[in-house]
């Protein structure tokens, strides 16, 4: 792996030849460029977009002919990079004259952050083109795209809901969504579990649901799937909002503004929660001991089997839900009584 100075550099190289390529006329060099941003992080885009703002200023001021010289005003075509230009015509334009399919996920995040693109004619060509460009481009180029954006959807203030739609349609296509789902289940790190959060969205990841549960490497993304089967909901976060807390002194916070919506679960209660307490994360157990706790009166003799399971759990905060559902069980003759 490069370092990211030595990364940074390529990158810049890399701008710099294929805009250079855009005036010359040279139109496959889009090749050589996506061998350099394929192995581009999809995270930091405000960096990367400023950077290739900086290089299209640069290259355009550097090729401009001298003013005497009419006959050979520079002339430079629409390219992916013009997706992020400073001009929000050339924003515009570079949609509407994109015939290409987008060879790797850096180039395609370009198009796709303009659904929250601050000039509302711009989010417009998005909206219009967006699905051309992806019926054009590989499946995985399209899930690449959505692992890097997903994480900062609910940060992005400027997308309207015929933009969100848009967005998560592409999710919810039947060649993108397996991939997203195999990453969200094999990922050892990175945003699994915020990108699980923003697709419970739409309804086309809920039969998996189950199967994220049991079979996640991270426990994070297994505990949020696990409340999403115990709830029959998902929520999401859409964006914060201010609330007085004192307005003799002028106090305040920002709360989160939460969306929800239910979901139809198959598997019965007992057996996810069996599954949910022997899981190898206590984050998982303690989930499974809080839905025993609220669910004890309704489960019967197996109540006090899991509870006892759950008393004896090596973890301290699993331990101690525990042995409180023992405390309510043995309570309960009394209270009936």
């Amino acid at each position: 792996m490069r370092h990211p100075h030595q990364q940074a550099e390529a990158a810049s190289l890399a701008f710099r030849k294929f805009l250079q390529s855009s005036i010359d006329g040279e139109r496959d060099s889009l090749a050589a460029l996506s061998v350099v941003t394929s192995q581009l992080p999809l995270n930091n885009f405000d960096a990367w977009e400023s950077m290739i703002r900086i290089e299209i200023w640069q290259t355009v001021r550097s090729a401009q002919a001298a003013r005497w010289k009419f006959w050979k005003a520079t002339r430079r075509s629409s390219t992916w990079l013009d997706f992020c230009n400073a001009d929000g015509f050339a924003r515009e334009r570079s949609f509407r004259s994109t015939r290409e399919a987008a060879p790797d996920g850096f180039l395609f995040s370009l198009a796709l952050r303009r659904l929250n693109d601050w000039v509302p004619q711009v989010r417009h060509a998005a909206r219009e083109h967006i699905h051309a460009i992806a019926a054009r481009s590989q499946p995985s180029v399209i899930a690449d795209a959505l692992w890097g954006a997903l994480p900062n959807v609910f940060s992005w203030g400027r997308m309207e809901d015929e933009d969100r739609q848009v967005f998560f349609s592409l999710a919810a296509k039947e060649t993108v969504a397996p991939l997203l789902k195999n990453r969200i289940i094999h990922a050892t790190s990175g945003p699994s579990t915020k990108i699980l959060v923003q697709i419970g969205r739409i309804p086309v990841f809920d039969p998996w649901l189950d199967e994220i549960s049991t079979e996640s490497v991270q426990p994070a993304t297994r505990a949020k799937a696990y409340r999403c089967l115990f709830e029959h909901r998902t929520v999401w976060p859409v964006g914060r909002k201010w609330v007085w807390t004192d307005l003799k002194w002028c106090k305040g916070t920002y709360e989160p503004v939460i969306e929800q919506r239910q979901i139809k679960v198959t598997t019965p209660v007992l057996d996810t929660l069996k599954a949910a307490i022997a899981d190898r994360s206590s984050i998982v157990r303690r989930i499974g001991a809080e839905i025993l706790i609220k669910e004890i009166d309704a489960l019967g003799d197996d109540a006090n089997l899991l509870a006892k399971k759950l008393a004896s759990d090596h973890s301290k905060y699993v331990s101690e839900r525990g042995e409180f559902a023992l405390t309510k069980l043995r309570s309960r003759p009394m209270q009936e009584f």
